[in-house]
């Protein structure tokens, strides 16, 4: 996380809460319209559970 935006460790793209792309490092010019899905999720302890339908209820973690 950077400025409350998610940045790749490799590349350095940064997307928005959005999906949107907010930075290309070595970028000139106007940022492409890049964007990202948006998928739901949950943490518990430690891992991330990610669901790539739209859950109704909180998944079971037993």
């Amino acid at each position: 996380m950077v400025g409350g935006e998610i940045e790749c460790p490799y590349h350095g793209w940064r997307y928005d809460g959005e999906g949107r792309c907010t930075a290309i490092p070595g970028h000139v010019g106007a940022l492409p319209h890049y964007r990202v899905r948006r998928f739901a999720a949950i943490e518990r302890d430690g891992v991330v559970f990610i669901s790539s339908g739209t859950p109704k209820d909180e998944p079971y973690l037993h």
